[in-house]
């Protein structure tokens, strides 16, 4: 329905009476003229006065036409449809996205502070009445004031106060939440979004139900977006720590992902630190829109305790993810059976042992245990976590069932063949994950050397026994089993020929590990060569490790712990890196599962502390928070196309679509274009009554008989 906001213009509609007064007394009367052949002229002068008539006719519209459409203009038109937002009091719900990206830098101010003086400047124009909501997705508590309350400067000072966070957004999952919380209060709502629009916040799939909400409570979303172009940065995608717990000597090894955005150029720095001190760098090249990876190796300041600290990058645009913090926990007693299966002392797993225990010493932190078969198949192998069965003598179903139990409840068993030929693919029928297994024994005529070969470069066991013993790995070989897997399956280790030198399969919360030689040279000259001795050693970091609770979790996500003790709830002390310290409260299932821990809102490093043990919790942010990849405003006004979703670049266009939205949409610029397109064809109309007339046809015939 259209209204004017300057009526009073209308007025000068009037003096369209003035063209259409000035033709009525232009009208002149045919004046006569004797003439003597009248009967030739008369049908070129109806001719003539028809013609003359149209055009004076549409001259006239258009000058009347001109003058009404510039008193409309001027009069300020204004369209509203019903689905546009009802007038009287306001309903504004300013939601602020507080992620991590916030603190990308935009001309020297993060972008949370640009969205956050955006908003302050909106807010100002409201009315003392109008209803005014503020949530902020990304932080701890994002429904900062809500339900809508009419004490805007309460609001206001909420704003003033408010800081960025770290963590994840989910923008449309917590606005939605809140809507459904006041559902049938909020009809005419202004849903204003203040945000970079990153694609791991805005999930674009979830805002047609936003959407059918809002058109239920006659509401619009006003996307505010702050992100220009994209920003030139570079960041952490991954860091593996191999192994993830201090073992044995102590050395880890890092190996970092470092990712940079499409318009960065240039190289960095990587840095690792530790209690202070810069132990490490390594100088990267990187590639626009690339990754890049790089090895730091790294061993602890201190004997005990867990070790921490942080990965570091030169500064750049987001210098949130500049920064990679890191806790290894430290492994020490951890329990290992050795099975002897063969009889006759420790025969079968002599080198075994001397691998574990080189010198006499338990370098790895693992703590073997000696048995033979009888005292295995009799005992209780819970309390170890690692079993080591050599040369067994049989693979009966109970024997079957104990190391499937081990396995599942989180162990690591390791299985040799020997002289006993127990290990048949019957036998393996009832292990599982090694149902599909199919093998043979393989006897040599003659002893052979054999080389191995690594077939899977993913695997980060693997990679660490190359970094430490290069290839080539050979030895002689007198017997083997020939193993046989389905195919697609991995297989780190290979023999020169492609028959798999080992074979490991997860079951539950362990891991199955089956060798093609036996553990003593029976088989092979394998456990007197330095690969048998490598290969156990990182057999063993890496399966311990793997089993200790990670140190290292995100922004906003739990962190699963292992804590000694019984209790099943318990409180423990958080401190941070400026002394703020804070109280957590957890619970675990039972005394053998780890304490479920929430709170960690900041990245850095913390001491989690209770009683007399502590630990070191390193925090960071998450990765896709890095990406700075955002939806531009195209994408936006595509997501959910028509009046209900507006795009706002800059505070004045959102003005504007607020302006468009309460009192209409203005028609003075189509106003003032159609009277220029009148002024056109009036001139075009004048030129053609003024134009100078030919003679008529019938004159010309009817003067040239004259002469």
């Amino acid at each position: 329905m259209p209204f004017f906001l300057a009526n009073t213009f209308l007025f000068f509609g009037l003096a369209a009476l003035v063209p259409i007064a000035l033709h009525l007394l232009q009208r002149k009367k045919p004046r006569p003229v004797k003439f003597a052949a009248m009967r030739f002229l008369r049908a070129a002068i109806e001719q003539t006065r028809r013609s003359r008539r149209i055009t004076q006719c549409a001259t006239l519209i258009m000058r009347v036409l001109i003058i009404l459409t510039l008193a409309a203009a001027f009069a300020q038109p204004l369209v509203r449809f019903g689905e546009f937002l009802p007038a009287g009091r306001r309903v504004v719900i300013v939601v602020i996205d507080s992620s991590a990206s916030m603190q990308a830098l935009e001309g020297g101010l993060t972008r949370f502070e640009i969205a956050r003086s955006w908003a302050l400047e909106m807010l100002q124009d409201l009315k003392d009445d109008d209803l005014v909501a503020l949530l902020a997705p990304g932080t701890p508590e994002p429904r900062v004031v809500f339900p809508p309350v009419s004490a805007r400067a309460e609001v206001i000072q909420a704003l003033n106060e408010l800081s960025c966070g770290w963590g994840r957004a989910e923008m449309l999952s917590v606005v939605s939440d809140c809507l459904k919380r006041e559902e049938g209060s909020l009809t005419g709502m202004e849903l204003h979004l203040f945000s970079d629009f990153q694609r791991s916040d805005f999930v674009s799939s979830d805002l047609p139900a936003l959407m059918a909400e809002l058109r239920r409570q006659r509401g619009i979303l006003f996307c505010n977006l702050l992100s220009r172009d994209r920003l030139p940065n570079c960041g952490f995608e991954e860091a593996q720590f191999m192994p993830p717990a201090i073992v044995g000597d102590g050395s880890f090894t890092v190996r970092a992902t470092i990712r940079a955005s499409e318009n960065f150029t240039g190289g960095n720095l990587l840095r690792l630190q530790q209690a202070g001190n810069e132990r490490e760098q390594s100088v990267l090249e990187l590639q626009s829109g690339q990754s890049s990876k790089a090895v730091l190796r790294d061993s602890p300041l201190q004997a005990e305790g867990d070790v921490s600290g942080y990965l570091e990058l030169e500064p750049d645009a987001f210098p949130a993810d500049n920064r990679f913090y890191f806790s290894l926990p430290r492994l020490a007693g951890i329990p290992a059976l050795l099975v002897n299966g063969g009889g006759g002392g420790n025969r079968d797993i002599f080198f075994l042992d001397k691998a574990i225990r080189p010198g006499g010493l338990a370098s790895t932190i693992v703590m073997p245990s000696k048995t033979d078969w009888q005292h295995f198949l009799a005992r209780d192998i819970a309390e170890f976590s690692f079993l080591f069965l050599c040369n067994p003598p049989e693979f009966s179903p109970a024997v079957q069932e104990k190391i499937n139990a081990f396995v599942q409840t989180g162990g690591v068993a390791a299985i040799f063949p020997g002289e006993n030929n127990a290990i048949t693919r019957e036998a393996l029928q009832g292990i599982s994950g090694w149902e599909k297994i199919s093998l043979e024994t393989e006897t040599m005529t003659e002893e052979k050397s054999f080389n191995l070969a690594l077939n899977d470069l993913q695997d980060l066991m693997a990679r660490t026994v190359r970094d430490k013993l290069s290839p080539p790995w050979r030895f002689p070989l007198r017997k083997r089993l020939k193993l046989s897997l389905p195919a697609g399956q991995s297989v780190p280790w290979m023999y020169e020929d492609g028959s798999p030198f080992a074979v490991s399969a997860r079951n539950g919360g362990g891991m199955l590990w089956l060798f093609s030689v036996s553990a003593n040279r029976d088989w092979s000259d394998w456990p007197i060569t330095p690969f048998f001795f490598v290969f156990m050693q990182e057999l063993i970091k890496n399966s311990a490790s793997s089993r200790s609770s990670s140190l290292i979790t995100e922004v906003g996500k739990p962190l699963l712990l292992s804590w000694p003790g019984r209790e099943t709830e318990a409180q423990f002390t958080l401190h941070d890196s400026t002394g703020r310290s804070d109280t957590l409260s957890a619970r675990r299932k039972d005394s053998a599962s780890p304490f479920l821990l929430d709170g960690f809102y900041a990245p850095g490093l913390y001491e989690l502390s209770r009683g007399d043990i502590s630990r070191s919790i390193a925090v960071n942010i998450s990765p896709s928070e890095g990406l700075l990849s955002a939806c531009n405003a195209s994408e936006l006004r595509a997501a959910a196309p028509g009046a209900l979703l507006q795009v706002s670049e800059d505070p004045a266009e959102l003005r504007r679509h607020l302006s468009e939205q309460h009192q209409g949409r203005p028609l003075w610029p189509s106003l003032l274009l159609l009277a220029f397109l009148l002024s056109m064809l009036e001139v075009l109309f004048a030129n053609i009554r003024s134009r100078q007339r030919s003679q008529p046809q019938q004159i010309t015939a009817l003067l040239s008989g004259l002469h």
